[in-house]
């Protein structure tokens, strides 16, 4: 059996497009989501971000364990760099603090979706941590 040998090496640089789209996206749904003006909207905002942060997830190119059944084809590329990584860290990380601004909220309905989305948001996060002592420890 032959093996296909590739040219490609990790990028190893915490500093790409991926990591700085998910910083700005981050950081543009925090300032939305705590600016005193827009209070009103505050959970749609928050709403609409972690629907739009789930996405980028999902098709971001570094795969995640606890997503690996979604895997559907639609990476961008094939070989992912320690940026698209990075990305995914800061998407759950920003996605879980939104959640538990939710559990904040006065609204009964709100609180409970809060609850809901920060145990699947912190789901993920601790399904990727021990996927991946997993694998660290040899997993097969």
């Amino acid at each position: 059996m032959t093996m296909l040998a590739t040219i490609w090496e990790p990028g190893l640089n915490p500093i790409g497009p991926a990591s700085m789209f998910a910083l700005g996206t981050t950081a543009l749904a925090w300032v939305l989501a705590d600016w005193v003006a827009l209070s009103r909207v505050r959970t749609v905002i928050i709403l609409l971000s972690l629907g739009l942060f789930s996405v980028f997830l999902v098709v971001s190119a570094a795969n995640l364990v606890a997503l690996e059944p979604l895997h559907l084809g639609i990476k961008r590329r094939r070989f992912p760099d320690f940026d698209d990584y990075l990305a995914n860290y800061i998407l759950l990380a920003v996605g879980t603090v939104l959640g538990l601004k939710l559990i904040r909220r006065p609204m009964g309905w709100v609180r409970d979706i809060g609850i809901v989305l920060t145990f699947v948001w912190c789901g993920v996060i601790v399904a990727e941590a021990c996927g991946t002592i997993y694998w660290s420890c040899g997993g097969s």
